[in-house]
């Protein structure tokens, strides 16, 4: 997001930001909501980028230990489906390649770090 929101009024226009953690530390049933009332801010033309922890891929066992590990934080965890996270992009263009797990943003980076525990992409408003 760009600093023409109430975010970060103290930062430079033109800065971008992150809400790291919006979704996957938010406990309810509706996280678009909160992107949605994010996006409601946004200036057009300003990017978004999301992260999100993600059942896909991941064994039940891998589950219960990342929710294990955030146990004692101030916001559980919440692991969502890949057509989940990708919802959460409704009202923004994805850019190229859309949602994808991170190490397949570029994936002729070989030193890129593997994971199968998360989703994340870029859009614009």
């Amino acid at each position: 997001m760009w600093t023409d929101s109430p975010w970060r009024s103290d930062a430079p226009r033109g800065t971008p930001e992150h809400p790291a953690r919006c979704a996957d530390g938010t406990p309810e049933d509706d996280p678009a909501r909160i992107v949605a009332a994010f996006r409601e801010r946004q200036a057009p033309g300003s990017f978004v980028t999301i992260s999100h922890m993600t059942t896909d891929g991941m064994s039940e066992e891998e589950q219960q230990g990342w929710r294990a590990g955030f146990a004692g934080a101030t916001v559980p965890l919440e692991l969502r489906s890949e057509p989940e996270i990708r919802r959460l992009f409704d009202g923004y263009q994805l850019v190229e390649p859309g949602v994808v797990r991170p190490c397949d943003w570029h994936p002729d980076a070989d030193d890129w770090p593997r994971t199968t525990s998360l989703f994340g992409g870029v859009a614009r408003l």
